[in-house]
């Protein structure tokens, strides 16, 4: 299936205080120690707040808090009589995904993510070799709850290594338009997510961080429900994915 991308990014000033944060920071004092310690008591971190992610469904995405992405992509489609033609997909997605974790103790932190986001769409179907039908598509919703927890290993002031690890549940949903029409069919896949990260993390300053972090996802024994027509058919399915993120954070002294 060819895919042809584009994406337009919230969070640009995010980005930008990032930039600027290591542009101005001197590099004669690269090595000042800093105020506070990496992963003490009663530090409340924010991360993600703007980066990107690369895993092998979606390639190099942004991720951040808030944000939203334009996707425009073709796939093969039967037109009758051995003959095939390629629809083509447009869906637009909005988020939000705020997370927190807080120090209760030195290196022992709680927290957790929240993500929502929703994804509208149509798709061009062609009639023949020469023209083409457009319908809109369900809209879909992605739900995600994730409390967690996590331990840093503090090395030095500036670097640490955090490992986390996080149990709650998960909602995805995706749409097609099959035979045109009211031909739709929107697919729902729930239960319990395990999650585990593992963020490498720098501090510009005593405020601003960066980070790059493994990321796996697993939704054991999970249910998938297709409704096609006013038809609902259940099954077992289960789901696995391995990532990687880096990205701007914060960290608070409290």
């Amino acid at each position: 299936m060819s895919r042809i991308r584009a994406r337009a990014f919230g969070l640009f000033l995010a980005a930008n205080v990032a930039g600027v944060s290591m542009l101005v920071a001197p590099s004669a004092h690269a090595q000042q120690t800093l105020m506070s310690q990496t992963g003490g008591k009663g530090q409340l971190v924010f991360d993600g707040l703007t980066g990107l992610r690369a895993n092998v469904t979606q390639g190099v995405s942004y991720a951040g808090v808030l944000g939203f992405q334009i996707e425009r992509y073709g796939q093969n489609v039967d037109l009758g009589g051995n003959t095939t033609g390629t629809a083509v997909i447009h869906a637009t997605t909005v988020w939000l995904a705020p997370q927190a974790d807080y120090f209760i103790i030195n290196h022992l932190s709680i927290g957790g993510l929240l993500e929502i986001a929703s994804t509208s769409g149509s798709e061009d179907v062609p009639v023949n070799a020469a023209q083409t039908q457009s319908f809109d598509l369900p809209t879909t919703t992605d739900f995600t709850i994730l409390p967690r927890v996590g331990y840093m290993f503090a090395l030095g002031d500036r670097w640490g290594i955090w490992p986390r690890g996080g149990l709650g549940f998960a909602l995805r949903q995706s749409s097609q338009n099959v035979g045109g029409g009211t031909g739709n069919t929107k697919q729902t896949f729930s239960g319990v997510v395990l999650n585990a990260t593992c963020p490498f993390l720098f501090r510009i300053n005593d405020t601003f961080f960066i980070d790059l972090s493994p990321d796996l996802t697993w939704i054991p024994g999970s249910t998938s429900t297709t409704d096609n027509a006013n038809r609902t058919v259940s099954q077992s399915a289960s789901y696995l994915q391995f990532g990687v993120e880096g990205g701007l954070g914060i960290m608070l002294d409290l």
